[in-house]
């Protein structure tokens, strides 16, 4: 793994910008000047979204009945700027001015909410959603046996009729996994979160070409530093252990040769978190939690799949919920190294969620992560 890049260190923070872009033209300065806010969000589980809130009142035409500006009135100047033609792409860049501004979301517009106040201006909210949520139609249960992330994907592409394009980096490791499963999850969401893990993106290209590749601004190696008193403006981490056991079982019955499938996995075999283990009591460590009725189709099988459950559950043993100056890197499947908090929660951490927010009071991040060091 590569140094960490400490953000507070040679990067300072100028002026927090954004853009916006409609079928790659920019839009009009005085639409940019009616966005008041922006806000992205994104996650391991959820597709990202960007909230556009515009001022939409037209005051140019005074003493005339009341105007606005966007979707709702036909006589509005901007009536068709954001409407809910799905060709129609709307692209949205965050970042700071002259210095770096990262393409978050090219999508199209989900909902459009205006809002009318008891005191002030109208205002319109416009949600634009990742195209790839239009991929989103069913639900399955599946194994991928030795099968890498690439060629999971290739898989879903082809179920789904895609054309797929995957853009490799040469510092990956996406090695074939002897079992995955996909449990009652939607093809698309299950691709994305194996994608982000390793610091990789999932997009689509107009309606039928899927893409795999390194994420815009990161490999899978990069790592941010985030230091308390320097660069973090509010950290709570979280230690909770009410779902922590101390092993894993999983069964399952093979109906072609009426065998019987039995694999564990204890909490010293994953080996995350290990200087975390002095809070694990010996209650926790006598818990098994028992999984049953998997479809598996031979004995290792049982043994990879009680390790990733066992690994999931530890993985959630220490959370942290952060704020920090805004930085557009930072974003759910990331890396970030926390410093200065303390030995138990100092440390490498996983986004699994963020959220950046420029308005009249700047630019700012927040995310949540969980610890995962390994000895």
């Amino acid at each position: 793994m590569s140094a960490a890049i400490p953000i507070y260190s040679g990067n300072d923070m100028y002026v927090p910008t954004f853009k916006v872009r409609v079928r790659q033209q920019d839009v009009p300065a005085a639409v940019l000047r009616d966005i008041v806010s922006v806000t992205y969000k994104d996650s391991l589980t959820e597709f990202d979204s960007v909230d556009l809130t515009l001022n939409n009142w037209d005051d140019s035409r005074t003493g005339l009945p009341t105007q606005f500006t966007y979707l709702v009135d036909d006589q509005a100047p901007y009536a068709d700027l954001f409407t809910f033609d799905r060709s129609k792409v709307v692209e949205v860049q965050l970042g700071y001015e002259g210095v770096n501004v990262v393409t978050v979301l090219s999508g199209t517009v989900e909902s459009a909410e205006p809002h009318y106040p008891a005191g002030g201006a109208p205002s319109l909210t416009v949600r634009i959603i990742n195209p790839l949520k239009s991929l989103k139609d069913q639900q399955h249960t599946k194994t991928y046996l030795d099968k890498s992330t690439e060629d999971i994907a290739r898989d879903i592409a082809n179920d789904h009729n895609l054309d797929i394009v995957v853009e490799d980096h040469p510092e990956d490791d996406d090695q074939p996994q002897p079992y995955v499963f996909q449990e009652n999850q939607f093809d698309i969401v299950f691709l994305m979160q194996r994608a982000r893990r390793m610091g990789y993106d999932v997009w689509l290209e107009g309606t039928n070409e899927l893409h795999l590749g390194p994420a815009a601004g990161a490999s899978s190696n990069t790592v941010y530093k985030l230091g308390f008193h320097r660069s973090l403006i509010d950290f709570s981490p979280r230690l909770t252990m009410n779902q922590q056991v101390g092993s894993v079982k999983v069964t399952a019955y093979n109906q072609l040769d009426k065998t019987t499938f039995v694999g564990t996995a204890s909490r010293d075999e994953v080996g995350i978190n290990d200087d975390l283990e002095g809070f694990v009591t010996d209650e926790i460590r006598d818990k098994v939690k028992t999984v049953t009725n998997q479809p598996l189709h031979a004995n290792g099988q049982a043994k990879q799949l009680a390790r990733e459950i066992m690994r999931n559950i530890m993985q959630t043993m220490l959370t942290a919920s952060v704020t920090a100056p805004g930085l557009p890197d930072i974003r759910a499947g990331r890396k970030v190294e926390i410093t200065d908090v303390g030995s138990r929660f100092s440390g490498p951490y996983l986004v699994t969620a963020s959220t950046h927010t420029i308005d009249d009071s700047g630019y700012r991040t927040s995310f949540t992560a969980r610890r995962e060091k390994t000895s």
